[in-house]
Protein backbone atom coordinates (compact mmCIF):
# COMPACT_ATOMS: atom_id res chain seq x y z
CA UNK A 1 0.00 0.00 0.00
CA UNK A 2 2.82 2.47 0.77
CA UNK A 3 4.47 1.63 -2.55
CA UNK A 4 1.23 2.45 -4.37
CA UNK A 5 0.85 5.65 -2.34
CA UNK A 6 4.46 6.59 -3.11
CA UNK A 7 3.83 6.07 -6.84
CA UNK A 8 0.72 8.24 -6.68
CA UNK A 9 2.62 10.98 -4.85
CA UNK A 10 5.47 10.82 -7.37
CA UNK A 11 3.02 10.92 -10.26
CA UNK A 12 1.20 13.95 -8.88
CA UNK A 13 4.50 15.76 -8.25
CA UNK A 14 5.59 14.97 -11.81
CA UNK A 15 2.32 16.22 -13.32
CA UNK A 16 2.52 19.43 -11.30
CA UNK A 17 6.17 20.00 -12.21
CA UNK A 18 5.60 19.43 -15.95
CA UNK A 19 2.58 21.71 -16.15
CA UNK A 20 4.22 24.46 -14.09
CA UNK A 21 7.30 24.37 -16.34
CA UNK A 22 5.13 24.50 -19.48
CA UNK A 23 3.23 27.43 -17.97
CA UNK A 24 6.46 29.30 -17.22
CA UNK A 25 7.86 28.68 -20.72
CA UNK A 26 4.67 29.82 -22.40
CA UNK A 27 4.45 32.96 -20.27
CA UNK A 28 7.91 33.95 -21.46
CA UNK A 29 6.81 33.52 -25.09
CA UNK A 30 3.58 35.38 -24.41
CA UNK A 31 5.43 38.49 -23.25
CA UNK A 32 8.01 38.23 -26.04
CA UNK A 33 5.22 38.21 -28.65
CA UNK A 34 3.45 41.09 -26.94
CA UNK A 35 6.59 43.21 -26.75
CA UNK A 36 7.57 42.35 -30.34
CA UNK A 37 4.15 43.51 -31.52
CA UNK A 38 4.42 46.80 -29.64
CA UNK A 39 7.99 47.25 -30.91
CA UNK A 40 6.82 46.86 -34.51
CA UNK A 41 4.48 49.80 -34.10
CA UNK A 42 7.06 51.99 -32.36
CA UNK A 43 9.76 51.20 -34.94
CA UNK A 44 7.34 51.90 -37.80
CA UNK A 45 6.64 55.38 -36.49
CA UNK A 46 10.31 55.99 -35.70
CA UNK A 47 11.39 54.99 -39.21
CA UNK A 48 8.79 57.24 -40.85
CA UNK A 49 9.55 60.27 -38.69
CA UNK A 50 13.31 59.86 -38.92
CA UNK A 51 13.02 59.95 -42.70
CA UNK A 52 14.58 56.54 -43.36
CA UNK A 53 11.43 55.36 -45.12
CA UNK A 54 9.78 57.19 -48.00
CA UNK A 55 6.05 56.50 -48.11
CA UNK A 56 3.84 56.93 -51.13
CA UNK A 57 1.47 59.80 -50.52
CA UNK A 58 -1.81 58.41 -51.77
CA UNK A 59 -5.04 57.19 -50.26
CA UNK A 60 -4.59 53.58 -51.40
CA UNK A 61 -1.34 53.32 -49.47
CA UNK A 62 -2.95 54.76 -46.32
CA UNK A 63 -5.73 52.17 -46.65
CA UNK A 64 -3.16 49.38 -47.04
CA UNK A 65 -1.30 50.62 -43.94
CA UNK A 66 -4.55 50.64 -41.97
CA UNK A 67 -5.41 47.10 -43.10
CA UNK A 68 -1.88 45.82 -42.40
CA UNK A 69 -1.81 47.22 -38.87
CA UNK A 70 -5.32 45.88 -38.23
CA UNK A 71 -4.40 42.38 -39.45
CA UNK A 72 -1.22 42.40 -37.37
CA UNK A 73 -3.13 43.51 -34.26
CA UNK A 74 -5.91 40.93 -34.73
CA UNK A 75 -3.41 38.12 -35.38
CA UNK A 76 -1.40 39.01 -32.29
CA UNK A 77 -4.52 39.25 -30.12
CA UNK A 78 -5.83 35.88 -31.35
CA UNK A 79 -2.44 34.24 -30.79
CA UNK A 80 -2.19 35.68 -27.29
CA UNK A 81 -5.74 34.47 -26.55
CA UNK A 82 -4.72 30.95 -27.61
CA UNK A 83 -1.56 31.11 -25.47
CA UNK A 84 -3.52 32.44 -22.51
CA UNK A 85 -6.05 29.60 -22.83
CA UNK A 86 -3.24 27.05 -22.86
CA UNK A 87 -1.67 28.76 -19.84
CA UNK A 88 -4.95 28.56 -17.96
CA UNK A 89 -5.28 24.85 -18.77
CA UNK A 90 -1.72 24.14 -17.53
CA UNK A 91 -2.33 26.15 -14.38
CA UNK A 92 -5.58 24.31 -13.64
CA UNK A 93 -4.01 20.88 -14.12
CA UNK A 94 -1.02 21.80 -11.94
CA UNK A 95 -3.25 23.22 -9.19
CA UNK A 96 -5.52 20.17 -9.25
CA UNK A 97 -2.58 17.80 -8.91
CA UNK A 98 -1.15 19.95 -6.12
CA UNK A 99 -4.47 19.90 -4.26
CA UNK A 100 -4.69 16.12 -4.67
CA UNK A 101 -1.12 15.86 -3.42
CA UNK A 102 -1.94 18.06 -0.43
CA UNK A 103 -4.99 15.92 0.35
CA UNK A 104 -2.87 12.75 0.24
CA UNK A 105 -0.30 14.10 2.67
CA UNK A 106 -2.97 15.57 4.96
CA UNK A 107 -2.45 19.29 4.36
CA UNK A 108 -5.36 19.88 1.99
CA UNK A 109 -7.19 22.51 4.04
CA UNK A 110 -4.12 24.70 4.49
CA UNK A 111 -3.22 24.45 0.78
CA UNK A 112 -6.74 25.29 -0.39
CA UNK A 113 -6.89 28.30 1.98
CA UNK A 114 -3.57 29.69 0.73
CA UNK A 115 -4.37 29.30 -2.99
CA UNK A 116 -8.05 30.20 -2.84
CA UNK A 117 -7.72 33.69 -4.37
CA UNK A 118 -4.77 32.91 -6.63
CA UNK A 119 -5.26 34.23 -10.15
CA UNK A 120 -8.84 35.47 -9.86
CA UNK A 121 -8.05 38.98 -11.17
CA UNK A 122 -5.52 37.78 -13.72
CA UNK A 123 -8.20 35.64 -15.37
CA UNK A 124 -9.32 38.75 -17.23
CA UNK A 125 -6.88 41.54 -16.37
CA UNK A 126 -3.72 40.51 -18.28
CA UNK A 127 -5.44 39.60 -21.58
CA UNK A 128 -7.52 42.78 -21.35
CA UNK A 129 -4.38 44.84 -20.70
CA UNK A 130 -2.46 43.27 -23.57
CA UNK A 131 -5.38 43.53 -26.00
CA UNK A 132 -6.02 47.16 -25.07
CA UNK A 133 -2.36 48.09 -25.44
CA UNK A 134 -2.07 46.41 -28.85
CA UNK A 135 -5.20 48.19 -30.13
CA UNK A 136 -4.03 51.56 -28.78
CA UNK A 137 -0.56 51.17 -30.30
CA UNK A 138 -1.95 50.04 -33.68
CA UNK A 139 -4.39 52.94 -33.87
CA UNK A 140 -1.82 55.50 -32.67
CA UNK A 141 0.76 54.23 -35.17
CA UNK A 142 -1.75 54.52 -37.98
CA UNK A 143 -2.64 58.07 -36.95
CA UNK A 144 0.99 59.17 -36.57
CA UNK A 145 1.92 57.81 -39.98
CA UNK A 146 -1.20 59.40 -41.43
CA UNK A 147 -0.25 62.76 -39.90
CA UNK A 148 3.19 62.53 -41.50
CA UNK A 149 1.52 62.50 -44.93
CA UNK A 150 -0.21 65.90 -44.94
CA UNK A 151 -1.71 65.80 -48.44
CA UNK A 152 -3.58 62.59 -47.84
CA UNK A 153 -5.34 62.03 -44.54
CA UNK A 154 -8.20 59.87 -43.44
CA UNK A 155 -10.74 62.65 -44.05
CA UNK A 156 -9.43 63.45 -47.54
CA UNK A 157 -9.38 59.73 -48.40
CA UNK A 158 -13.01 59.37 -47.41
CA UNK A 159 -13.90 62.38 -49.55
CA UNK A 160 -12.22 60.91 -52.68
Amino acid sequence: MTDRRSNILDGLKHISKIHRSQLDERRKYEWKIFLASISLYVLSVAAVYKGDVQLPNNCKFITIICIAFSIQAITTILFLAYVYGANKKNKTIAENSEMALADLIGKGRLFIFINQDCGKKSDWLIPFYQTTMIIIFAFTTYLLINIKLPRCGLISCLGN
